[in-house]
């Protein structure tokens, strides 16, 4: 199985054409959200349109040699609930010395405020269990709007 080399959510990754380079823009560990002042608080499902990227570079070992497999990303809160995985399962096959995998989402959850864990799982295709490979821990927090 690969090793992990980059685990990264972040605002933006740009891949440099000419030289194949990866820059990242604004890591995420802690997002401030700017809620409405309202009576009533947002619903636990609320999304809100943000675009993010998650960025996941694996290593290939000596068994790796074409073999294929697939990537999930999930996102725990502080209870231990999923409440959103990335939509797209990412799978590739290790023909290089290493894979980049890079996620694009274009909404966040915004209806819990807390401690969150970023959980990055990996299979080989045909596998049924998901092997859990790292978490990365991100904290949001809601800002209340000012009227």
């Amino acid at each position: 199985m690969p090793d992990l080399l980059v685990f990264a959510p972040c605002e933006r990754v740009i891949v440099n054409e000419q030289d194949n380079t990866i820059s990242l823009i604004t890591l995420f560990r802690r997002l401030d959200i700017s809620v409405p002042r309202a009576e009533a608080p947002l619903a636990p499902n609320a999304m809100a349109p943000m675009r993010w990227w998650v960025l996941t570079i694996w290593d290939r070992q000596g068994e790796d040699e074409g073999r294929r497999y697939e990537q999930r990303v999930a996102l725990e809160d502080f209870r231990g609930e999923i409440i959103f995985e990335v939509p797209q399962t990412e799978s590739f096959q290790m023909t290089a010395d290493e894979q980049r995998v890079i996620n694009f989402i274009n909404y966040f959850p915004i209806g819990r405020a807390g401690d969150f864990r970023l959980i990055l799982s990996l299979r080989e295709v045909g596998q049924q269990g998901w092997r859990q490979i790292k978490t990365y821990p991100m904290l949001v927090n809601h800002i209340v709007a000012q009227t």
